[in-house]
């Protein structure tokens, strides 16, 4: 199911750069910032006014249902549950809007053995947010979550709660800072309050070190961890390792060219001892003020089997992220992810990322708004896909274009009296135009359909050779 809502423009804040801060200060920071209301989400009892609250179109589906209540305006999604919103997405098993409040709440759900399942991963600027549930504000891009783990500037967060403002900076309560990758992990600083500025530095309170779970004499009242953002071109030393279906092999391996302050790019590959290859490349932009972004691209040669029974099979992914950063009338934004069916189980994500491997569907959004400051129109579109990688199944949404002109009262100024009819007299005017493309199988209607073929009633492969079917 899918279903999606239009909105106007609106700007996204830039993050600024943050002096040092002394021991004092660094207790003023945790006290003041960690638990004050300005990071915490407070409902709004009356309907805001519409004008403005959204930039650009909510997009969102579920595979198993929708509720929405016309009472609450509140919309209730089950079921592998997707949003998307400009440069954020949300997946979850249980997802709730609610238009009124501007927020939007998504949950895990147990199983029959008592395990989570279909755990919310939030997605904002490029940084992944693994958790238990997240509560996440439209109008204030403000977050409150419960059980997160995420990735910043190399180091792993693990946190009880979580707050995340505007910038993106996040207020941690019960917090273990490591570089450890487990889900577990064999050490890791722990401190009850913590703070993260991306790019910029980790301040934390009273903090000790732990290896496990046992207490070592490592501690102090306070910590300061900087990061520095600093970079050099220099080759990147390869992994190695053994896989049991592609033998021997040297992985991430290249080089990293720091070509300027607002572009960085990596080319690594992937060497296996029974014939296979791999190739990525990772490509970081920004122009300050006005927009930011990431493009990768993934090639994947698989040899499997022996050498009288060998298998080869080539697969590719692509992800592209783009946001703006600036004001103005127009913007631009994309989030795509998309590739070959058999990219997740070719390049063996089980071992390498888990959670990605257990993801069947990818959802991608590129989308332009502008709203004509000289005319009394806003026109918005949008190119959507969404491919399901266990069913081969894709639907694509080209093109999703919404020209808008508000209520306008065009003889209100020739009226002697503001009540008179003819001062009322207004008119508005929307149009629409939407175009869907899909391969999924045709169902059953019970009638037959003009020029229908036997093709119609077959999942086809998504590709250019078929695009006429």
């Amino acid at each position: 199911m899918l279903a999606c809502l239009s909105a106007s423009a609106q700007t996204d804040p830039t993050v600024g750069p943050v002096a040092d801060t002394t021991a004092l200060q660094v207790s003023e920071i945790l006290s003041e910032e960690l638990m004050s209301g300005d990071t915490t989400l407070v409902p709004n009892d009356s309907i805001p006014d519409t004008e403005n609250d959204f930039e650009t179109t909510v997009n969102y589906h579920a595979r198993d249902s929708m509720f929405f209540d016309l009472n609450s305006q509140g919309l209730i999604l089950y079921g592998d549950t997707h949003v998307d919103y400009g440069i954020i997405s949300l997946d979850a098993e249980r997802t709730e809007v609610d238009w009124i409040r501007r927020t939007i709440t998504a949950d895990f759900v147990l199983d029959t053995a008592g395990n989570k399942t279909g755990q919310p991963v939030f997605t904002d600027r490029g940084d992944v947010y693994i958790t238990d549930r997240i509560i996440y504000d439209f109008e204030s891009r403000k977050a409150q979550i419960t059980g997160v783990v995420t990735e910043q500037d190399g180091a792993i967060m693990h946190g009880a709660d979580v707050k995340k403002n505007e910038v993106n900076e996040m207020f941690i309560t019960g917090a273990r800072y490591t570089t450890c990758t487990l889900a577990n992990p064999h050490f890791f600083i722990e401190s009850n309050k913590l703070k993260v500025i991306p790019g910029n530095k980790i301040v934390t309170g009273p903090f000790h070190m732990r290896c496990r779970e046992v207490p070592t004499p490592l501690w102090g009242p306070f910590g300061m961890f900087p990061q520095p953002q600093q970079k050099a071109s220099g080759i990147v030393t390869p992994t190695y390792g053994e896989e049991q279906l592609r033998g021997f092999f040297l992985r991430n391996g290249g080089y990293y060219f720091a070509i300027s302050d607002y572009m960085d790019m990596r080319v690594t590959g992937d060497i296996y001892s029974k014939g296979g290859w791999g190739l990525n490349f990772n490509q970081n932009y920004i122009k300050r003020y006005g927009f930011r972004g990431n493009f990768n691209y993934s090639l994947i040669n698989n040899v499997t089997g022996t050498l009288v029974d060998e298998t080869e099979s080539r697969s590719y992914w692509i992800r592209w992220t783009h946001s703006p950063l600036s004001t103005g009338n127009s913007r631009f934004s994309a989030q795509v992810s998309f590739g070959s069916t058999s990219y997740n189980a070719n390049n063996n994500l089980v071992a390498q990322d888990f959670n990605r491997s257990q993801t069947a569907t990818f959802s991608s959004n590129i989308s332009y708004s502008n709203s004509m400051p000289r005319l009394p129109y806003s026109i918005a579109g949008s190119i959507r896909l969404n491919q399901n990688i266990s069913t081969g199944i894709g639907t694509l949404v080209l093109p999703d274009v919404t020209l808008n002109m508000p209520r306008i009262f065009p003889f209100k100024n020739l009226a002697r009296s503001s009540n008179s009819p003819l001062a009322k007299l207004n008119l508005s005017h929307t149009m629409a135009l939407k175009n869907e493309l899909t391969n999924a199988p045709r169902p059953n209607l019970g009638f037959e359909i003009a020029n229908g073929n036997n093709d119609d009633e077959e999942t086809l492969d998504f590709s250019a050779e078929n695009w006429d079917a």
